[in-house]
């Protein structure tokens, strides 16, 4: 396994246990003031349908090709 590899799949069983595991006093603390100050997070966004994604995609690539000339 190449370095990278090796990273990413530690980085990786770190995220999933942070997922399981409690948190600490000190994390939950910093959760609670952030949700205080800055409430909840935001929902995620529903994902694009295949036929918005491509005509967002023509739009900038009208507009990233109207600038350059």
């Amino acid at each position: 396994m190449t370095g990278l590899a090796s990273h990413e799949q530690a980085r990786r069983k770190r995220a999933a246990a942070l997922r399981t595991g409690p948190l600490t006093v000190q994390q939950s603390r910093i959760v609670h003031l952030d949700r205080e100050f800055n409430g909840p997070m935001p929902k995620r966004i529903p994902a694009l349908a295949p036929e918005q994604q491509a005509a967002n995609h023509q739009r900038l690539l009208a507009a990233l090709t109207d600038k350059a000339a």
